[in-house]
């Protein structure tokens, strides 16, 4: 499936002093993986928050989220329950607005969003000057090569 732009935010507001930090990657990329580690290390702050997405489908091992069907999904929309929300791979996420409040109280959010949805996050959530950073893992550590390296080792068997 691909990603789908069809991303809509809450009215452009700035609301610092906090920050919100996306984690913006491919599928098998190691954004959780990252998210997961990051989290372990800030355990401790106060000041760091990585909040749960809202998604319309169950939540995994490796991805804890808030699991909602799509018509709860379009209700809490209607509600103006998320700071943003967007489409991608046939599923909706979204954010709760508590992290909105998060970043007025100074905290700095921490999340894991689409490819298709960091282009749109930054002009509706201005906390501050967000400047841009970008990282990637070498494709020996990708889920990808990863699964392929693994089932060749299977096959040599």
């Amino acid at each position: 499936m691909s990603e789908t732009p069809a991303i809509s935010v809450s009215a452009a507001v700035r609301i610092g002093p906090g920050r919100l930090v996306l984690v913006v990657g491919p599928s098998g990329a190691g954004k959780d993986t990252l998210l997961n580690l990051a989290r372990v290390a800030c355990a401790g702050d106060s000041g760091v928050v990585f909040p749960r997405r809202v998604v319309t489908r169950a939540a995994s091992q490796a991805e804890d989220n808030a699991q909602v069907s799509p018509d709860g999904f379009r209700e809490a929309l209607l509600r103006c329950e998320f700071a943003m929300h967007w489409e991608a791979h046939g599923h909706r996420y979204a954010l709760l607005r508590a992290i909105e409040d998060d970043i007025r109280a100074g905290r700095t959010v921490v999340v894991n969003v689409s490819r298709t949805s960091s282009g749109w996050a930054a002009p509706s959530m201005k906390p501050s000057l967000m400047p841009r950073s970008s990282m990637s893992a070498p494709p020996k550590f990708t889920r990808g090569a990863w699964l392929k390296s693994s089932r060749a080792a299977d096959a040599a068997r």
